[in-house]
C-alpha cells in the first residue's frame, strides 16, 4: 500500500506536473522497500481551474450590471445581516462600513466564530451572512458546509485578505456568491454585493420552485 509523503508542483516546458513521492513496504518473503517516485500532468486540471476564475468574475461583472441597470430601488423592507469575523476590532469596522449604507435599513448580528453564527440562524431570520475566510481553527467553509448539511438556503459573501485564483475557486465550488478583498471594502462595494447576492439567490429559489413545480406536474401527468 503505497501512502504519500510529499507532493510537489513542477513548471516545465508550460506543463504543470505533480511529483509524489511516495515510500513502500513489501511484508513478504523479500521484504522489500523503497520510495516510489510518480509525475502526473495536471496541467489540463490547472488550466480548467483558471478557466473556471475567467468565467466566475465574467458572470459576477455581467449580473451586477444587469442588477444596477433593472433593480437599483433598495430594498422594501429592512435585512438581517450575520457579519461573522474572529476578530472583534474588524467587526466594529464592517458594522461602520454597513452603518453607512442608507438606502435601506441593516440589522447587523456581529459574531466570532461558526457555532455563534448558526446560534444566530436557529432564532433570528436572517437574509445574507457576510463572513472573513480565516476564522479562529476554521474558515468560512465551516459555514457553507453547515449550511448545506441543515438545508438554509442562506446566501453568503466572504471577505479576505488577499484574493487568489485558488481561493476564488474553491468558494465558488462550494457555493459562495461573492467574494471581496478587504482592500476594496468599501459602503458601495457592500451596497452592489448584498444586494447582488440577496437578488441572486431570489432568482435561484424561485427558478428552483419552477423547475419542482414542472416537475410534479409532469410526474401527476
Amino acid at each position: 500500500m503505497l501512502t504519500q509523503f510529499t507532493s510537489e508542483e513542477i513548471n516545465a516546458t508550460q506543463q504543470l506536473l505533480r511529483v509524489s513521492i511516495n515510500p513502500y513496504r513489501f511484508n513478504d518473503s523479500s521484504s522489500s522497500q523503497g520510495v516510489a517516485i510518480t509525475f502526473s500532468d495536471i496541467s489540463r486540471v490547472r488550466h480548467m481551474e483558471l478557466g473556471m476564475v475567467v468565467v466566475y468574475k465574467q458572470l459576477r461583472a455581467s449580473i451586477n450590471n444587469a442588477l444596477e441597470m433593472l433593480d437599483n430601488k433598495p430594498f422594501d423592507e429592512s435585512i438581517n445581516v450575520l457579519i461573522l469575523d474572529d476578530n472583534p476590532s474588524y467587526l466594529a469596522i464592517l458594522e461602520e462600513q454597513l452603518s453607512k449604507i442608507k438606502q435601506y435599513k441593516i440589522n447587523t448580528f456581529a459574531k466570532t466564530s461558526v457555532e455563534e453564527a448558526f446560534e444566530v440562524i436557529e432564532k433570528q431570520e436572517i437574509d445574507i451572512c457576510i463572513s472573513d475566510y480565516y476564522l479562529k481553527n476554521e474558515t468560512a467553509l465551516g459555514l457553507i458546509d453547515g449550511l448545506v448539511k441543515y438545508k438554509m438556503n442562506l446566501p453568503v459573501i466572504v471577505i479576505s485578505g488577499e484574493s487568489t485564483e485558488d481561493l476564488t475557486t474553491l468558494l465558488l465550488s462550494y457555493g459562495a456568491l461573492d467574494l471581496i478583498e478587504k482592500k476594496d471594502l468599501t459602503p458601495a462595494m457592500l451596497d452592489r454585493s448584498l444586494r447582488y447576492a440577496i437578488r441572486r439567490n431570489q432568482i435561484d429559489k424561485h427558478i428552483n420552485n419552477l423547475i419542482s413545480e414542472n416537475m410534479q406536474k409532469t410526474l401527476g401527468q
